[in-house]
């Protein structure tokens, strides 16, 4: 069942909460992860003109998949170097259209996922998402904890269409990931 768990955190907060910037290399679960979704992205959809990721971290997901679709890559997040700075429900708005638009363990991190959703839909033809799954242990950066049914509302609810789904299992963590793509 969808649940929210803790209010938005202002600007100062999310300084403390996300004090360095993201680096999947750090855990291997994230690793796997990280590679589990490129690969999901590139059979589900093995062409792409452009790609856009603007909650990218360290970038590994979105310049993986610009590579393997020799694709333009658009960029965003709060650390150094992207394209576009800042929360990625401001940044949205000013990214041109693309093809894929990569939303990889984000969209529980945000106010109001809806209207996330509604505004990646306005700017992608389609969409690679990923999120915990009924997640149990306590995240002090997530939002929001949902499952399968709540996410494939969410979608139909905000113009998307799932195309292809998967779990992504870690059994040395109690977290079942959900991966979509979508249309």
């Amino acid at each position: 069942m969808r649940r929210r768990l803790r209010p938005a955190y202002t600007d100062a907060d999310m300084v403390e909460v996300y004090p360095q910037a993201y680096d999947h290399t750090r855990w291997p679960d994230h690793i796997d992860r990280v590679q589990r979704t490129i690969e999901f992205a590139a059979r589900v959809f093995p062409v792409a003109e452009s790609v856009a990721d603007l909650s990218c971290g360290d970038r590994a997901i979105p310049e993986s998949l610009a590579r393997r679709w020799s694709a333009r890559c658009t960029l965003g997040d709060f650390v150094p170097g992207c394209e576009y700075t800042g929360r990625v429900e401001s940044t949205i708005t000013q990214i041109p259209p693309v093809d894929v638009y990569i939303c990889s363990e984000t969209i529980e991190h945000i106010d109001d996922p809806d209207a996330l959703l509604v505004a990646i839909r306005a700017k992608a033809q389609r969409l690679i998402l990923s999120t915990p799954c009924d997640e149990t242990i306590t995240n002090p950066e997530h939002y929001w904890r949902w499952g399968v049914a709540d996410l494939a509302d969410m979608f139909s609810d905000t113009g998307w269409q799932p195309v292809a789904f998967e779990f992504l299992d870690n059994p040395d963590l109690d977290v079942r990931y959900q991966l979509w793509a979508c249309r």
